[in-house]
């Protein structure tokens, strides 16, 4: 007896995908063995990757009336569908760009390193990488492709295992798909008004190419792109999936993305209107307070390092992080001097800070100096659990 047979196309996901077999003896139930009546059988959270074809012309031996096969793929247990991310994880995986870590997790928010990123890259591009040399890191070969293809300069990454920053994340998007930077004079994104010329020209391009939309927009209506901000995993499986379509059809890409785009500054629009008169609509709204020319939360633990004596000192500003204890505090101080000082030279003492532990025996601090003649000295030795930074004011 003829039986349906569903010829499957196996993706290849380390790890990720099982293969969901059926067999049946009942002629009767053969002949309504398609795709729905496997599906209905599925968990909800289970998901169909693909089905090629149905075929019936496969003879079956005797007592076997239908084989069935179907790569199945779970939701990752910490990617629900309700995260902005859902559809863009799910998808890069289906597609072979990202995987899991382990235990059906993905880690939507853990942060991701340069060489990852790269890896990622040179994966969507295509790219062959057997021809090129390995070395003592894992990501060398991708490294050095990056590097041959121009998306990378060479010696431009001190550390591979460093975590990527947004704005390299943005700049080695465009060089990938050959894009070229023409105006950086402009600011899009409120928190890149002290950023480099070059560098902010890469961000607008990303941004004007619809690669980025920046991480939201600020209560002042401007957007804000998380300059100084390390990549996660969900957001690098959005932007190698919106590398890959912007590869394939850039036109197509640009026209879709523009839609949704529009969409989302409506959406932003409609919920300011629910917010007026109180907040009505619920959403918590952050509060600053203007102190020194410095944009701080109200209630930072920064501002009262700074209220009282600070001036008197001959400082222009005070900070103290506990790293040990409560590392976030980096990136509210980041926020906080950005909004006064040049955000490169900032970006550069926040990271000698995470990165450079000295000993008493060493040179205890690096002075970092600003275009308009700030100065931040940063104070970090390794044992103890404080970094401190020292905001001076050029002399007039």
């Amino acid at each position: 007896m003829d039986g349906k047979f569903m010829k499957v196309k196996k993706l290849i996901i380390p790890f990720l995908t099982f293969i969901f077999l059926i067999t049946q003896s009942s002629a009767a139930f053969a002949n309504k063995l398609d795709v729905k009546s496997i599906i209905s059988n599925l968990g909800s959270r289970d998901m169909v990757v693909e089905v090629v074809e149905q075929k019936d012309t496969l003879a079956l031996s005797s007592g076997m009336s239908g084989i069935a096969l179907v790569d199945i793929i779970k939701d990752f247990d910490d990617v629900k569908p309700s995260h902005w991310f859902y559809k863009d994880v799910m998808e890069a995986r289906r597609l072979g760009i990202v995987n899991g870590i382990g235990g059906n997790k993905f880690a939507p928010n853990k942060n991701i390193t340069y060489a990852e990123y790269i890896t990622i890259l040179t994966r969507v591009l295509g790219v062959d990488v057997t021809k090129y040399p390995k070395g003592s890191h894992w990501a060398t070969p991708n490294m050095e492709a990056a590097t041959a293809l121009g998306i990378i300069k060479y010696g431009e990454i001190k550390d591979w295992n460093a975590g990527i920053p947004r704005e390299d994340m943005a700049k080695f998007a465009c060089r990938a798909l050959n894009l070229t930077p023409t105006d950086g004079s402009s600011v899009i994104f409120s928190d890149t008004d002290y950023v480099d010329s070059e560098e902010r020209g890469y961000i607008n391009l990303a941004y004007n190419e619809y690669l980025i939309d920046g991480i939201g927009i600020n209560d002042a209506g401007q957007r804000v792109f998380g300059y100084g901000k390390t990549v996660t995993r969900a957001q690098l499986a959005t932007i190698a999936l919106r590398i890959k379509e912007y590869k394939e059809n850039p036109q197509m890409f640009k026209h879709e993305r523009d839609s949704d785009r529009k969409m989302q500054e409506q959406k932003w629009k409609e919920e300011q209107e629910k917010n007026k008169g109180g907040n009505k609509g619920g959403g918590q709204v952050t509060e600053y307070i203007t102190w020194n020319g410095y944009k701080i939360p109200k209630g930072s633990v920064f501002y009262e390092m700074n209220k009282e004596g600070v001036l008197e000192s001959g400082l222009d500003f005070y900070g103290g992080v506990w790293f040990t204890q409560y590392p976030e505090q980096y990136e509210e101080l980041h926020n906080i001097l950005i909004s006064k000082l040049d955000a490169n030279t900032v970006k550069q003492a926040i990271n000698y800070a995470k990165t450079n532990k000295k000993t008493v025996d060493d040179d205890i601090y690096k002075i970092f100096k600003t275009p308009q003649g700030y100065t931040i000295k940063v104070v970090s030795i390794y044992g103890d659990f404080t970094v401190t930074f020292e905001v001076k004011a050029p002399k007039k």
